[in-house]
Parts: structure tokens; C-alpha cells; sequence
């Protein structure tokens, strides 16, 4: 019975782990402009500008 008990915790921690492993390889990494474009609108909000100071 220890035994079964065992090998059902050790599946259930694989099965947690391998999930949380392949969460992490789906992320899609930003361009470099991609990039600059979020931090330029994070700071633009955080300025408090509207539409017209930052397009142009």
C-alpha cells in the first residue's frame, strides 16, 4: 500500500512539474522595437500624455 501511495505522489509531482516547465517555454520573447514600443507607452501613461503629444 506505501508503495502505491508513493508512486501516486511521485506521478502527481512529475505531472506538476513537466506542466510548469512547458508554461515557460511557450512565452514569446519581444523584438527589440517591440519592446521599445511598451516601455515608450508605459511611460507616455505613466506621464499622464494624451494621443497628441505622443504620435507626433
Amino acid at each position: 500500500m506505501k508503495h502505491i501511495i508513493r508512486l501516486l505522489l511521485f506521478a502527481i509531482s512529475l505531472t506538476a512539474f513537466s506542466g510548469a516547465a512547458s508554461a515557460q517555454n511557450r512565452k514569446q520573447r519581444l523584438t527589440r522595437e517591440q519592446l521599445a514600443e511598451v516601455q515608450a507607452k508605459h511611460i507616455a501613461k505613466e506621464l499622464a500624455m494624451d494621443d497628441k503629444k505622443t504620435i507626433g
